[in-house]
């Protein structure tokens, strides 16, 4: 057998190619990408690698986990935009982290920091402990305290 019928042969089988995802094809997750991805990304720079990035991720992760993801991290980002440390992350880097699994930070506590009512009854927000109970100052205690006293 001489090398070249070697490599002839070699050529005879098609490569291998992996299974897309949920068997969505390639032209389908390109419209994906422009049509529920690219448009709701917060920072639109260097859309080749996303695409890239986005097509290595739906074979990871659906479309709606990843654009549910998406709109939790775009809310968040909104928010951090105000502090000094912001530094929004390029499309491709979230893809690329899996950043769509992410708990976004602060988001249960705010739903569940709703403001506690003043004890007196004022409507006040409550910012002070005292007695079990809470205030939202020591004045709005005391006076409760002295209304509560029997009178002499």
């Amino acid at each position: 057998m001489t090398p070249q019928s070697r490599v002839e042969e070699k050529r005879i089988d098609p490569p291998y190619s992996p299974p897309q995802g949920d068997g969505v094809s390639a032209t389908s997750i390109e419209d994906e990408f422009n049509d529920d991805f690219w448009p709701n990304v917060p920072t639109k720079v260097g859309k080749g690698a996303a695409r890239k990035a986005y097509a290595q991720a739906r074979k990871k992760a659906t479309a709606e986990a990843i654009v549910a993801g998406l709109a939790a991290y775009r809310a968040y980002e909104a928010k951090r935009k105000r502090q000094s440390d912001y530094r929004a992350l390029h499309p491709a880097t979230w893809l690329n982290g899996e950043r769509w699994t992410d708990e976004i930070p602060g988001d249960r506590a705010a739903e569940q920091a709703q403001p506690k009512p003043c004890a007196c009854g004022c409507g006040r927000e409550a910012k002070r402990e005292r007695e079990g109970k809470l205030w939202h100052t020591d004045d709005c205690w005391w006076k409760t305290k002295q209304q509560a006293a029997p009178q002499r």
